[in-house]
This record gives structure tokens, C-alpha cells and sequence, in this order.
């Protein structure tokens, strides 16, 4: 025979009220750790946004530099002169590589920023304007030096720069 337990009205009160309170308090916790979250999250954004703009702002000005702008600008204008008007006249499509190797200790004779501005139709363009606010242009001259295997883009170049900023 079975002896069956019969509970007690008040101890299955007890009971479902403490579940209630017990979700209740699991979900306010759960409230609060989501709203501790965000604000761990937000603030965290903030920081790294705010890391963001100053690493941004260096390298911009890093890069906005009229030193490196003037750098970049004369550095493009003698690959362009050097590897569509020098080395074309110099050699023959292979033929003249000899004469290359006379100039790779002494170099060329030195060209001007004029001339590196004058191959590049120099009355036309913003970055004659911008070079000459900075720079000497009879006075900044780049010296090219050839190398093996002695093609196109076999050379080493040497700024001298006459510029004040």
C-alpha cells in the first residue's frame, strides 16, 4: 500500500512565492548586468573612436607635410623623366647599354627641377606652382645613376634639395 505524503497548503505557498520573487530578482539582475554592459560598451567605443581621430589626425599630418608633399612630387617627377625622356635617349631599345655603364659611377650630369618641370609642360600644371611656393628650381637638381642589368627601372636617383619651408 502506498502512504502518500500530502503537503501542506502553506509550505506550497512558500514555494511558489519564492520562485516568483526568485525570477523576479534573476531578472532584475539580468536588467543589470545588460545595463552595466552597455555602458561598458559604450565607453569602450568611445575610447577607441577617440584613438581613431588622434591616429588619423598624425598620419594626416604626417602625410599633409609640405617637406614630404614636395618629396613625393619631385621624387614622381624624376621617375617620369628619367624612365620616358633620359633613358630613351640614351639607349636604343637595348642596342646603347654600354653608354649606361659609363655613368653608373659618376652618374648623369645633374638636371634641374626646371627641366624636370619643363618635360612636364611646366606653364600648365599645379604642381609647378606648388614646387616653386617651396623650392629653388635651378637650385633643387636630381643626379641619376644607372645600374645592372641597365633598364628601365635600373637606376638610383640622388635629390639635392634647395628648399625652405
Amino acid at each position: 500500500m502506498k502512504t502518500a505524503k500530502k503537503k501542506k497548503a502553506s509550505s506550497t505557498l512558500h514555494t511558489s512565492r519564492t520562485r516568483v520573487e526568485s525570477s523576479r530578482i534573476a531578472h532584475d539582475k539580468k536588467i543589470e548586468r545588460i545595463k552595466a554592459d552597455t555602458a561598458q560598451t559604450a565607453i569602450i567605443g568611445v575610447i577607441l573612436g577617440a584613438m581613431l581621430v588622434v591616429v588619423v589626425g598624425v598620419v594626416a599630418i604626417h602625410f599633409a607635410k609640405p617637406e614630404r608633399q614636395v618629396a613625393d612630387k619631385v621624387s614622381a617627377l624624376a621617375t617620369n623623366y628619367y624612365e620616358n625622356s633620359l633613358y630613351k635617349s640614351v639607349t636604343d631599345e637595348g642596342v646603347n647599354k654600354d653608354v649606361l655603364k659609363k655613368y653608373a659611377e659618376t652618374g648623369f650630369a645633374p638636371v634641374t627641377l626646371r627641366q624636370l618641370l619643363l618635360f612636364k609642360s611646366y606653364t600648365d600644371t599645379k604642381e609647378s606652382k606648388y614646387l616653386n611656393k617651396y623650392c629653388s628650381d635651378e637650385a633643387t637638381r636630381v643626379t641619376y645613376y644607372p645600374k645592372e642589368p641597365y633598364g628601365v627601372k635600373d637606376y638610383t636617383v640622388e635629390y639635392q634639395y634647395s628648399c625652405s619651408f
